[in-house]
Order: structure tokens, then sequence, then C-alpha cells
């Protein structure tokens, strides 16, 4: 994340005499890697404030870089905002595109094609090594929300692939998501951002149930046995309005499901690929964009929450009267929670 340092260790078996030994063999520098933003690497002398321990019959030389010094390298964008259209994703599904919750919706958020910041699934069968770079499902991946994949080579030696926060503009994330305690897979929340959501994040999708509502909007167009489902649901919980926690956090729009949201065999592909369509061929706003690619019996209970302005709006589609209609509703009037 970026805000703990970069530790770098080099490890030496057998052990030799001395840091100088280390430096005449080895060399006076190790060259450093980053993916997105410097993949041909950069040259770093290891002398400078580098540590040299022998122990248990193996020298280690141990660097420790601050996100500000790796910045000055040119490892990472200096600027959040560095001007540059990125994505980065995260899904929960099953690699078996024939299972109810699978891949595919992220695959076809992939399609944006802006550049590549990282994905994290639950394939086993890849790693960072693969490509593109896969991740472990994790909290660190949640909050910086992209990456890049970093290496270090020494003494013609590669280290093994690890991740580096560099956050993407747009993040996708596929999963469950519960009303009554507003996380997501019931272990990420916004709860855990603070403010690592500020770094130049500027649209999230959460194609995960319920997570994004507030108040009782939504609710006014449900069927008698939706009603029921929603009572059985928030019962015990004074909590339906998740969507009130993610309002701050950093991004200009959250764009989601007030209630259940669409599974892949319900078309939650087609929702996303229609979603990217709108943005990066007819340039429609992200908002109008998930409202055209949810006006179907299957995602019309999307949502959206605009903190682009002085005071949020909340985005929901109503089918109380003549509907559906989407509808905008703006936090300070008395109908929010």
């Amino acid at each position: 994340l970026d805000d703990e340092e970069l530790r770098i260790k080099i490890e030496i078996s057998p052990q030799l005499k001395s840091f100088a030994q280390c430096q005449q063999m080895f060399g006076n520098s190790l060259t450093v890697k980053t993916s997105g933003t410097r993949p041909a690497g950069v040259s770093l002398p290891i002398g400078t404030g580098a540590t040299f321990v022998n122990s248990s019959g193996k020298s280690e030389i141990r660097i420790k870089k601050t996100r500000q010094q790796l910045k000055v390298l040119g490892l990472l964008p200096y600027m959040d905002n560095d001007g540059v259209n990125e994505m980065a994703w995260m899904d929960m599904g099953s690699t078996d595109p024939s299972q109810p919750s699978n891949l595919t919706d992220s695959e076809a958020f992939s399609s944006l094609g802006y550049q590549f910041r990282g994905k994290a699934t639950g394939d086993t069968t890849k790693t960072l090594e693969s490509t593109p770079p896969n991740s472990v499902p994790s909290e660190s991946f949640f909050k910086a929300a992209g990456c890049e994949v970093i290496t270090v080579e020494y003494g013609g030696v590669a280290g093994k692939k690890r991740q580096i926060m560099n956050q993407a503009d747009y993040f996708y994330y596929s999963g469950h998501g519960h009303i009554s305690s507003g996380t997501l897979q019931g272990v990420f929340s916004p709860n855990q951002l603070a403010s690592y959501w500020s770094r130049g994040l500027n649209t999230v999708i959460l194609s995960g149930c319920s997570v994004m509502n507030i108040g009782t909007f939504r609710k006014k167009s449900f069927s008698s046995s939706s009603k029921l489902k929603w009572a059985l649901k928030t019962v015990g919980s004074s909590n339906v309005s998740p969507g009130l926690s993610w309002i701050g956090k950093g991004p200009k729009y959250f764009l989601g499901y007030c209630w259940t949201a669409p599974r892949d065999n319900q078309g939650a592909a087609g929702i996303i690929a229609q979603f990217v369509s709108d943005i990066t061929i007819d340039g429609t706003d992200v908002i109008r964009s998930w409202m055209f690619a949810n006006n179907n019996n299957a995602g019309r209970n999307a949502c959206a929450i605009d903190c682009s302005g002085t005071l949020p709006m909340f985005w929901y589609w109503d089918e109380t009267e003549n509907g559906p209609v989407w509808t905008g509703v703006q936090k300070g009037s008395s109908l929010w929670p």
C-alpha cells in the first residue's frame, strides 16, 4: 500500500565476509522494474542506506524505500492523477463459466481497454507470474484498487514478483453483498478504506447485492414477496442504508445495486458489456451508462451515488407509477434517511 515502505531483501548463501565482498562479486546496483510505469527498470545503487547482515550461514542486504523515493526514481507516477485511464477489478466468482456466479462479468469489464492495473480472482491456476498477472483477493488489494507488479534483479538473478499500489481510475468488484452488514463477501467494507480510495479513483462499480442502497426508495416498487424478503433480510438491523457509508471515501461515482444484483447467468456480463460500450464508444457519462445498461428486468435494482457535486445524489429505478423511471434524490432533502 502507498503508506508503507518498499522493503527489499537480497539473500546470499553461503554467507560472505563483508558487504564489500558482496559488491565485488555481484555488483554495486540492482534493477527495479514496475510493470506499468517503468517496465525497463531503473538502476538502484545499493551502497547508501543499505544494511548488511550475516546470520545463520547467510548474508542479507536489506533496503527500504519510501513511496516518495520510488516516485523520484520514476518507478511510480509522481502524481496520483497522472492523466492515464486505468482499470482494475476483483471478482469472487467461480472460474467455471457454467456456474451462476463466474468471471464473465469481469471479463466484460476488461474490454474497457484502459491501462491494466491488476485483477484479483480465486483462480488458483494463475498467479502474478501469469499473463496477465492474477492476484489473490485480499483486503490490501481492495484498499489499493489497482496495482503494478514489481520485480528486483541483482547479480543476474530476478526475485519473485510482488505487487505495489497504483490506484486505477475505474475499479470493478463482483461478489456477494449484504444489506444489513453493508459488507462485500462478508469481509470487505467501507470501514476498512480510511482515505485509500482518494488516490485518483474516479468510479467504483460494486456488482453485489444491496450494499449501495439508501433508504426505502427502491422498496416502494417491490412486490409483496420482495417486501417480505426485505423484512427477513433486515430483521434486527437498523441499517438499510449501507450506501451512506461509501459517501466521502474518495470516488466521484459509485455504481451498484440497492437490492438483489443479477448473477452472471442472469445477464450480468451483458449489462457490464453494454455499460463499457456506452462510456467508451458513445461518451455517455457513467451514471447514464449504468442506467441504460440496467434498463431490463434483471437490472432494475441498479442504483448509483453521484458524489461529484456539492451534495450527493442517489439514483434508482422507480416503478411505482408509470415506471420504470430513473429517479434522482439529492442529499439534504427530507427524503434522505
